[in-house]
């Protein structure tokens, strides 16, 4: 999935509230896009197999294998997923002009001040400009279930510049006679979402329900 980095229109009630103004354009070689892919969770490796002794689970590993190799199986035509993560990292027009994408013309369809959504348009930073995509790249949220749903990182939204810190709670000493294990002492972000941010995040949700809800026939 690639998402455009800057917002189109807004809700009828925000546009004339704000008629006087006028976006402005952004020229193509200074546009981003945020590719978002959907991956599986890692499976289990031989090693694990034979370090848990499960031969039941080798059993069904080779059964899985066996039905997604076969022509015509339910499974090799299932997209459906039970739990994955969701991964993200912003490129720039000229990084995508050699692949065969297509790339969206218009921005992302927003609520709010048109004015506020050009202004939270996140900044180009150093990490972007990096050669290595595994540096870029960040889990922006996971699925563990259906029923739980996605569960998006705030430290990826900020990493992303799709929100900004309301406040953070930083890491407390512990009490008299606790252990770390004992007591959680984890620092706890809040965080505001753009409203490009929550444009963004509606599109990986609607990704991520399609992923859940729609299997083989």
């Amino acid at each position: 999935m690639v998402l455009p980095l800057w917002p189109g229109e807004t809700d009828m009630h925000s546009q004339q509230k704000a008629r006087s103004f006028v976006p402005p354009e952004i020229p193509e070689e200074e546009k981003r896009y945020l590719v978002v892919y959907y991956k599986t969770r890692p499976t289990i490796t031989e090693e694990e197999i034979v370090r848990g002794g499960g031969k039941q689970k080798q059993k069904q590993k080779e059964r899985e294998k066996e039905s997604e190799s076969t022509p015509g199986s339910d499974q090799a035509k299932n997209i459906m997923l039970s739990s994955f993560i969701v991964v993200a990292l912003t490129v720039s027009f000229e990084e995508l002009q050699d692949l065969r994408v297509t790339l969206p013309k218009e921005g992302l369809m927003v609520t709010g001040p048109l004015e506020d959504a050009f202004r939270s348009i996140p900044p180009k930073t150093a990490r972007d400009s990096s050669s290595d995509v595994s540096v870029r790249e960040c889990v922006l949220a996971q699925c563990n279930s259906r029923d739980t749903g996605l569960q998006f990182d705030p430290e990826a939204l900020i990493q992303l510049g799709l929100c900004s810190v309301v406040r953070e709670t930083g890491k407390e000493p512990l009490p008299l006679g606790r252990v770390s294990e004992e007591f959680d002492s984890q620092k706890t972000i809040e965080v505001k979402l753009t409203s490009l941010g929550t444009a963004v995040m509606e599109m990986i949700w609607y990704g991520g329900l399609a992923l859940t809800s729609f299997g083989a026939e």
